[in-house]
């Protein structure tokens, strides 16, 4: 753990927000690719669209630990450990939609363009939840100011 504030201390802000902008694009732009895939009828578009979510899992995992890693520093029994756990629990359903998604992908031929159904509606539901899961993110930095080293914001949030 050490080793961790060291490189988080040397880069003088959190590692976890870094991290979330590659998963988070490249998973939600697979809607896009599905999309194009019905509108064209291409099998392209669903390839990928696979691939684009495979990616961004493997990103995930990474985003996974140093989130772990800024979560730990979180004060406990205020409001920000609160947000920070429903985030986290968000997060990691919508991370377990878009596994689910990405197997029956996998395991499914490509053929005319369209993923099965219960692929699509796994992603569709792993994207709204991906897009309450970084509001969440979001309320933990600008609200609660998690990450922001001089806060007074955040001292006054949890006087209330």
């Amino acid at each position: 753990m050490k080793a961790n504030q060291d490189v988080s201390n040397r880069a003088r802000h959190p590692l976890h927000p870094v991290m979330t902008h590659s998963p988070m694009a490249l998973l939600m732009i697979s809607s896009l690719w599905d999309l194009l895939g019905f509108w064209r009828g291409d099998s392209f578009w669903q390839q990928f669209s696979l691939w684009s979510i495979a990616v961004g899992l493997l990103f995930a995992i990474i985003a996974l630990f140093t989130g772990i890693m800024d979560y730990a520093k979180i004060p406990q029994g205020g409001p920000a450990e609160a947000a920070g756990m429903r985030h986290l629990m968000i997060m990691v359903v919508a991370v377990m939609l878009y596994t689910g998604s990405f197997i029956i992908r996998y395991r499914t031929p490509i053929g005319d363009g369209y993923p099965p159904v219960i692929a699509i509606a796994l992603s569709a539901a792993g994207l709204l939840l991906l897009l309450v899961g970084g509001w969440y993110g979001g309320e933990l930095v600008y609200r609660y100011g998690v990450g922001i080293r001089d806060r007074p914001h955040q001292m006054q949030e949890e006087r209330k």
